[in-house]
């Protein structure tokens, strides 16, 4: 054989041997940055929001409601995430997961984080009832039973409540009792409740009976007999 072909061959054979030992090359797993931001259902920041990324905790949010963290991954992947909201708050039950992609802000091409945003709903939420009761000054208002205010002299009051976000209605009576010559007596109204703050407006307006007027008794006109003098 001649020792060109011989050559050839040798480098042919080293090829086949170097393709066959070759893998593929997988991506670098590389450093995300992620910026989580954690608000309540009033769009209030929450403090103390735990943060679980693959089994890893990133860890809590700031008085702002804000945690800077990295998650490592490859490009593309998907992220399973876990929230924890603190007491007083319901932790999402199925958060939503994270999708690493490189962020660029337009213009200067810098690498930005991935924004995450959490949010916690209240176990709670605040109602205010705003009565208008014309004619009816320093009258009890009684919400669920309980008395919270007392009517000013032009029959205005405001409470402020806290109520458990299960709670399905309030009922406001106006608690007339004390004088009987209010129409209507003891008004009340039930209002159903949201999933949200709420301002309710109880609006009723009072008068008084008329008092029945006192008639004077008519005296019989008196009778003058004529009397015979001698």
């Amino acid at each position: 054989m001649k020792p060109l072909i011989l050559l050839a061959l040798t480098f042919s054979s080293l090829m086949a041997v170097g393709c066959g030992n070759r893998t593929p090359s997988s991506p670098a797993t590389t450093d995300f940055q992620v910026q989580v931001r954690a608000t309540s259902d009033d769009d209030q920041a929450v403090e103390g929001v735990t943060v679980t990324a693959a089994a890893h905790h990133l860890g809590s949010t700031s008085s702002m409601g804000t945690l800077k963290a990295r998650v490592s991954g490859d490009e593309g992947q998907t992220v399973a995430m876990a929230v924890t909201c603190p007491a007083g708050f319901i932790s999402p039950e199925r958060p939503r997961s994270l999708r690493l992609t490189r962020a660029r802000a337009l213009g200067t091409g810098r690498t930005e984080p991935l924004a995450y945003d959490v949010t916690c709903d209240r176990k709670s939420r605040d109602i205010v009832v705003a009565v208008k009761a014309s004619g009816a000054p320093d009258t009890p208002v009684l919400i669920n039973g309980h008395r919270e205010a007392t009517t000013d002299e032009n029959g205005i009051a405001h409470v402020a409540l806290t109520v458990d976000r299960n709670a399905p209605s309030v009922r406001i009576d106006l608690d007339t009792s004390a004088d009987t010559s209010l129409v209507p007596q003891n008004p009340s109204r039930t209002y159903t409740l949201k999933a949200r703050d709420s301002i309710l407006v109880f609006e009723q307006a009072l008068s008084r009976r008329a008092r029945p007027r006192l008639q004077k008794a008519v005296r019989a006109p008196t009778r003058h007999i004529p009397q015979r003098l001698n």
